[in-house]
């Protein structure tokens, strides 16, 4: 059977890269993407992320083959029907539709077609797990909304949504369209077979804005936004309306492996630090020796996990399992260290984060915090070279003098530049930059608080550039194979091949090395035009 996907997905970036991949990836399907805002939230804001430019990316790769960007503000069954209409030129049995809040394992899907092509119905509602206020929390009740329709029904053809999810069938003889309600059929995947993550509700912006769109799209919502407390909440007075029941809230399980390893300190900080998605997935306990337990490396992870000083640490992974592996296995799963680590222990990534997340301390945060806002310019921590890493590595080795300066006299022009790198580079000091270099004044941990707070960092293949992506900083990273690169605090290339990037959650924009002006006006837009601290010249 081959199904045509409709994908649909704005201001969503956090997930886009997770929910796509699994549908890209199978032969039988052909997805046609959207990505526009609806006609209501031109009255919401003008909020846009990197959503459009990550999809636009993914067409650039001939991983995606459609997407629909224009016009903008149109109802929400025009623009499912923008997608739809690429897909009429292909023989597909059924249409899928797909939100990009909307998180897919390959098994569920795998699954939900087992299921689809075994049963006689028409059309199929599936089982979303609706998370509500945090990644911790979800309804007891699936929300089961229509989601894969048969294109032939009856002989009745598919023509088109005539409201949001909502999909008629023409009536050749008449010309009358009728609706899928019309029409016997409809069954309900049960949660048993795919239970789907779904990420509407959160005490998020998309959550607050959502709320405002069903108000303006429905004239009424079951959530409502907490201003002093900036989080969702019930609308108890919408149930009371509607004399419902408020929804059950359940707490999602913890299903924490307890893991003991020994920590490789042979490896560079950035290679730990890719220990940072097992550790945040799992009860995970490192071993060191007390000889060790001054090094960086161990204090980087220590909120993490448990550090434990024993004489003899366990061996540091199974031996069947290597770190590395060969280039070509590793360009085959497209993965990282990290995800080395996830599955050398039976930890799979399919549904867990896969961003290095780095937990601070009370004090350490509180640290960061007041030391971002005693600077007046929007703040930039720069660590232009790594030491383990020179040559090919090394943007400095592959960019003009002349380009050098260029960037270095846009840091000191627009930003307060936090010197964070080990090691002064004579090329790119300026004496307006803060010296944060030395280990003994500023630790690891110390680095981490600042660079969570600050507005941008910018740097080479480094075990700072990971620290900085751990922080949750807006990121910017030239490295070897593809000359220049920007990334946001979604991404972060572990690997030595543009193959072994790893995919999940990340807005990739990849540059020549000689167009260095697009790097500096996507860092411009991204982390200076609209920052509050400073006041741009007209």
């Amino acid at each position: 059977m081959r199904y045509g996907i409709i994908y649909c997905g704005y201001n969503t970036e956090e997930y886009v890269v997770d929910s796509i991949t699994p549908f890209l990836e199978r032969d039988n399907f052909v997805v046609s993407a959207v990505s526009v805002p609806f006609a209501e939230y031109k009255e919401v804001d003008d909020l846009e992320d990197c959503t459009t430019d990550i999809l636009r990316e993914l067409v650039g790769q001939r991983k995606l083959k459609y997407l629909v960007d224009q016009p903008r503000f149109v109802q929400e069954h025009e623009a499912r029907n923008h997608a739809l209409k690429h897909l009429s030129k292909y023989n597909v049995d059924y249409i899928w539709l797909v939100d990009s809040d909307e998180i897919y394992t390959p098994k569920q899907i795998e699954d939900i077609c087992k299921y689809v092509e075994s049963s006689g119905a028409n059309f199929f509602k599936l089982s979303l797990k609706n998370f509500v206020f945090d990644k911790k929390h979800y309804l007891e009740e699936p929300f089961c909304p229509p989601r894969i329709f048969k294109t032939k029904v009856q002989n009745l053809p598919l023509r088109g949504f005539y409201w949001d999810n909502d999909i008629a069938y023409l009536e050749p003889l008449s010309g009358n369209l009728i609706s899928y309600e019309r029409i016997n059929g409809i069954d309900t995947i049960p949660s048993e077979v795919a239970f789907i993550n779904h990420y509407s509700w959160l005490n998020n912006e998309i959550g607050k804005r959502k709320v405002a769109y069903q108000l303006k799209h429905f004239g009424h919502c079951s959530y409502k936004w907490n201003e002093k407390e900036e989080c969702l909440e019930f609308d108890e007075n919408f149930y009371k309306k509607t004399n419902q029941k408020i929804p059950t809230v359940k707490t999602e399980k913890n299903k924490m492996k307890k893991i003991r390893m020994k920590l490789p300190l042979d490896k560079g900080l950035g290679d730990n630090l890719t220990l940072l998605p097992l550790a945040n997935a799992s009860d995970l306990t490192l071993e060191i020796t007390e000889a060790d337990i001054s090094n960086a490396r161990v204090d980087a992870l220590r909120e993490n996990c448990n550090i434990e000083i024993v004489e003899n640490p366990s061996p540091e992974i199974p031996e069947s399992i290597k770190i590395y592996g060969d280039e070509e296995g590793s360009k085959q799963r497209a993965c990282h260290q990290g995800i080395w680590w996830l599955r050398a222990f039976g930890v799979f990534d399919d549904e867990v984060d896969l961003v290095p997340r780095i937990k601070l301390t009370e004090q350490e945060d509180n640290y960061g915090k007041h030391f971002i806002a005693s600077l007046r310019k929007p703040t930039l921590c720069f660590c232009p070279t790594a030491a383990a890493h020179s040559g090919p590595r090394n943007w400095l080795s592959f960019v003009e003098e002349e380009v050098v300066q260029q960037v270095i006299d846009f840091f000191e022009k627009y930003f307060t530049v936090l010197y964070i790198s080990k090691r002064i580079e004579p090329r790119c000091w300026r004496k307006s930059f803060i010296d944060l270099s030395s280990p003994e004044l500023y630790s690891i941990r110390d680095r981490a608080a600042i660079l969570k707070y600050a507005d941008a960092y910018f740097g080479t293949d480094t075990g700072l550039t990971h620290l900085a992506v751990a922080a949750g900083c807006k990121s910017f990273v030239w490295h070897r194979n593809m000359r220049g690169a920007s990334y946001d605090e979604n991404f972060l290339n572990y690997g030595y091949t543009e193959n072994m990037w790893r995919e999940g959650g990340y807005n990739v924009f990849n540059y020549d090395a000689t167009n260095i002006n697009n790097l500096l006006h996507d860092m411009f837009h991204q982390c200076v035009s609209k920052n509050p601290k400073i006041q741009l010249a007209k």
